[in-house]
């Protein structure tokens, strides 16, 4: 049997209704864009992280894996746990350094007695995504935001050990919101009292940070949701090779001229 959302909305504001099936029901949801999560690129997360790992096992041959990182989160009222987050697949290493971050975000529901389960995975074949679990570690949320940097052991369904998880943690803050970011200031020129004029001084990008100890800006995204609609936010971070990260925010929306646009001319 199939119903359509206006089916179901009767069914369920009219008791009188009987509805006496058995079996499996099948919930398929259907989205009007491209991007499937919807994320307001203005909202600063609660924390983000970056993963590595590090003295992964090696199979039977010596080979060492292609592994691949899964963050399952489960709040405590809940005994499900709920895919959050993916990273992408480091070809055959035992010691991989992730670029894709994690953002967690308060509108997700999370709390701080919310669980976080980061699985490791070996992608066999990377067409049909075919892969064997390595390990996973599972923390809480507090853990997560109280401890910078965290180096934890991953378990095998055996509970040996099969190689060791790193967490970077970072508490970010908004940007101040003006006509630019603060690596490309536009400010007013600056006059000494001999009435000569003074340049700026450029200040340092966020990945340099000019003191230990500072919170990493997040950047303000401006009227982005006036022309756009379901952005979708992911952030990498990656050695400089100068003693800080060099960190890439992409965001990819559609443009309202797309849907919406035409959805109100029809």
């Amino acid at each position: 049997m199939r119903f359509n959302k206006q089916e179901l909305l009767t069914l369920a504001t009219q008791p009188s209704q009987k509805f006496e099936k058995e079996g499996v029901l099948y919930v398929r949801e259907r989205q009007e864009g491209f991007f499937r999560r919807t994320e307001n690129p203005a909202e600063v997360p609660m924390c983000e992280i970056s993963l590595a790992c590090d003295n992964l096992l090696c199979d039977g041959h010596g080979r060492p894996p292609t592994p691949v990182l899964e963050i399952d989160v489960q709040s405590k009222s809940s005994k499900t746990w709920i895919k959050y987050a993916r990273t992408e697949v480091v070809e055959r290493s035992s010691n991989p350094n992730f670029l894709t971050t994690v953002s967690f975000r308060a509108s997700d529901g999370l709390t701080t007695e919310t669980k976080i389960r980061i699985t490791a995975f070996d992608v066999r074949e990377r067409v049909s995504q075919t892969a064997t679990p390595i390990g996973s570690a599972i923390v809480t949320f507090s853990t997560v935001q109280d401890t910078p940097r965290l180096r934890i052991p991953l378990k095998s369904a055996r509970t040996t050990t099969v190689g060791f998880l790193t967490i970077n943690v970072w508490n970010l803050e908004a940007e101040d919101k003006g006509n630019s970011t603060e690596s490309t200031p536009s400010r007013n020129a600056v006059y000494s009292s001999n009435n000569q004029q003074q340049l700026p001084s450029h200040r340092r990008s966020q990945s340099l940070p000019p003191r230990l100890g500072t919170k990493i800006k997040f950047p303000h995204q401006g009227q982005l949701k006036l022309l756009f609609a379901n952005p979708f936010v992911q952030t990498y971070r990656f050695h400089s090779g100068l003693g800080g990260d060099i960190c890439v925010h992409e965001i990819m929306a559609e443009s309202k001229l797309c849907f919406q646009f035409p959805q109100h001319l029809l």
